[in-house]
Order: structure tokens, then sequence, then C-alpha cells
């Protein structure tokens, strides 16, 4: 009954001390985490203060200099798109010339719609 009770005594201490421990683990992690969050909004609000001062630092007119840019770059990639597509067309056409005129009939309606929104696109941004 004695080494029972040693034996009881002896696991009631090291249970003790593994609670003990994965309080003070949980703790520092606890800590930790609050450290990181702090950091993270920290982190958070001088992004946008460094966003604000870019915004700042640029003038409406250059503003409107960098959206123009970007509605060109557009423009210019479907038109590119059309002649690349347009010289791929003209360069494969058939000899004959009822073969020709089916290639237009078909090509046609479908190039207008492509010109018509072209336009109507590069109407937006004028």
């Amino acid at each position: 009954e004695s080494f029972e009770k040693r034996r009881r005594e002896k696991v009631r201490l090291a249970s003790r001390l593994s609670r003990a421990k994965k309080r003070r683990e949980f703790l520092t992690l606890k800590e930790a985490n609050e450290k990181l969050r702090d950091e993270g909004e920290r982190l958070k609000i001088k992004i946008n203060q460094l966003k604000c001062q870019v915004e700042n630092k640029l003038s409406s007119s250059e503003l409107e200099m960098i959206a123009e840019n970007a509605a060109l770059k557009i423009q210019l990639q479907n038109h590119k798109a059309f002649f690349k597509e347009f010289m791929r067309l003209t360069t494969g056409t058939p000899s004959t010339r009822t073969a020709q005129h089916d290639l237009c009939r078909q090509g046609s309606v479908s190039a207008q719609d492509y010109l018509k929104g072209l336009i109507a696109q590069s109407q937006l941004y004028w």
C-alpha cells in the first residue's frame, strides 16, 4: 500500500507539473499572439498612412493621366488583336471568286461588330 501511495503521489506531482507547463506555454503563446496582432494593426495603420502620402503627392492631373494611359493601353491591345486577326484572315484567302465572297460575307458581320465595339469603347474614354 505504501508503494501504491508513492506511485499515486508521483503521478499527481507529474500531472501538476504537466498542467503548470501547459499553462505557461499557453500564456506564452497568448502573449506572442497579442504582440503579433498589435504589430499587424500597427503595420496596417502604417500602410494606410503611406498610401495617403502617395495619393497626396500625385496631383489630380497626374491621376487623370495615369487613368488615360491605362485606357489607351487597353485600346491599343484591342486594335493590335484586331489587325492581327485581320492579317491572319487575309493571308489565307481562297483563290476562287465564290470562296472569297463567302469568306467576306462570313467575316463582315463579325468584323463590323468588332469595329463598333472598339469605337464605342474608344468613345467612352474621350
